[in-house]
């Protein structure tokens, strides 16, 4: 039995049909809820879940492959069509440039180090 037919949907129907459609079963026929026959209970239960982890990773490929085919359609320059190949250096002039770093306060000298905000000289003696 293919995992449509478990799941009681058409093949071609929507990826949100065949969550409902899990969902329902699942809740139908978990083992915690049918407590007078947990045994085809779980059976039933194991093959719902295989059948649907079947139709994701169907549903995942298939869109997987429309992006690709999409990205690879609207791609103008490829590597294939005899464009030069990137270099280092067109690379370079799309990065961002570096931020500014502040001085490590452990390389400062004593007449610069950078002091507390307060001294505890003002704190209450005990």
């Amino acid at each position: 039995m293919e995992a449509h037919e478990v799941l009681g949907v058409p093949k071609d129907a929507p990826e949100e049909q065949f969550r409902r459609a899990y969902k329902a079963l699942a809740r139908k026929w978990h083992p915690d809820r049918q407590l007078d026959n947990s045994e085809e209970a779980t059976a039933k239960f194991v093959e719902i879940n295989k059948a649907y982890k079947t139709m994701a990773r169907n549903l995942r490929r298939a869109r997987r492959a429309a992006e690709g085919a999409a990205s690879a359609t609207n791609t103008p320059e490829s590597s294939v069509s005899g464009s030069p190949p990137a270099t280092p250096e067109s690379f370079s002039s799309s990065l961002p440039e570096e931020p500014t770093r502040l001085p490590n306060p452990h390389h400062l000298t004593s007449s610069t180090k950078l002091r507390a905000p307060f001294s505890f000289a003002l704190l209450p003696r005990r």
